[in-house]
């Protein structure tokens, strides 16, 4: 529930600047046919669908990591349900990748102490609490499944990727420390 909550308020604040973004790069037109209040429209509409999707994606992935058979399969997949292209396929998982690269750099020393804490737990006949790339690896598999009910043309998806990388994924280290 802790965890939830906390992925919730970076969600909001993830939202609140895709917000911002979008309508600062609408130039203040009122075209509608401008793609960025287009997508604007969309975010805001669905943000709810994509939380929902998001919140369930990451807790069920976090859940799983403790099994055993999750150890070892806890990658990065891009569904197809509603990305059009392969193109777009790519561009989305090139983009969280690169997200996964960054949160690596970032979050090595926690990655560090937590697989330390369960080496201690294992030699003391215990399970570990969670594998040490879990969380980062679940929230970027329920992004990816989240965009998903994201209408949204492949620009405007691959800012908000970055946005997502921005202001979510790099911004875990609260949730590390907890």
């Amino acid at each position: 529930q802790r965890l939830r909550k906390q992925l919730h308020l970076l969600s909001v604040d993830f939202f609140d600047e895709v917000d911002d973004y979008l309508f600062s790069s609408s130039g203040g037109q009122r075209d509608t046919d401008n793609d960025f209040l287009k997508s604007m429209r969309e975010l805001r509409t669905k943000q709810g669908l994509f939380e929902e999707h998001f919140l369930q994606e990451v807790v069920l992935r976090v859940k799983q990591s403790q099994s055993a058979q999750e150890h070892k399969s806890n990658s990065l997949e891009v569904s197809k349900s509603s990305l059009g292209t392969s193109f777009e396929r790519i561009e989305i998982d090139l983009a969280v990748r690169a997200m996964q690269r960054k949160s690596d750099k970032l979050y090595g020393h926690f990655y560090q102490q937590i697989d330390e804490f369960g080496a201690r737990a294992i030699e003391q006949s215990k399970r570990p609490v969670i594998e040490s790339r879990a969380l980062v690896s679940a929230i970027l598999c329920g992004f990816q499944k989240a965009q998903n009910c994201l209408i949204l043309p492949l620009e405007v998806r691959l800012v908000v990727a970055k946005l997502f990388e921005q202001h979510f994924v790099l911004c875990l280290g609260k949730l590390y420390s907890d």
